[in-house]
C-alpha cells in the first residue's frame, strides 16, 4: 500500500512524506492546517526537512489541491486498493498504525 509506494519513491530518489510525519513531527503545524489554516507552513516544514513535495500517504495526500497549485507540472501516481475503497478502509482500520 502506501508504505510500498513510499519505499518505491525513495528508491527513485524522492523523499516521500508518509503518515508518520503527522504523528512524529511538528504535529501543531498539521493540526492547524487540518482545522482550516494555511497549508504553506506545513509545506515549508516539509521542504526545509528534505521532503521534495512527494507524498505517499495522509495527511499530505489530503493537500493534493494545494500541492498541485504550488507544483502544477508535478506527476501524480494514483494507487488504487485491489478491493476498492471499502477494501482500503477495511485494510487501514485493521492496520497496526491505527490506535
Amino acid at each position: 500500500g502506501t508504505t510500498s509506494m513510499k519505499c518505491a519513491l525513495d528508491m527513485l530518489g524522492f523523499k516521500a512524506a508518509h503518515g508518520d510525519i503527522f504523528t512524529r513531527h511538528n504535529r501543531s503545524v498539521w493540526l492547524d492546517w487540518a482545522k482550516g489554516g494555511s497549508f504553506e507552513p506545513a509545506l515549508d516544514w516539509l521542504l526545509r526537512n528534505g521532503y521534495n513535495a512527494t507524498t505517499a500517504d495522509q495527511p499530505t495526500g489530503y493537500a493534493y489541491k494545494e500541492l498541485m497549485a504550488r507544483f502544477p507540472k508535478a506527476k501524480v501516481v494514483l494507487g488504487v486498493h485491489p478491493r476498492g475503497a471499502d477494501g482500503f478502509v477495511e485494510s487501514v482500520s485493521q492496520g497496526k498504525r491505527i490506535k
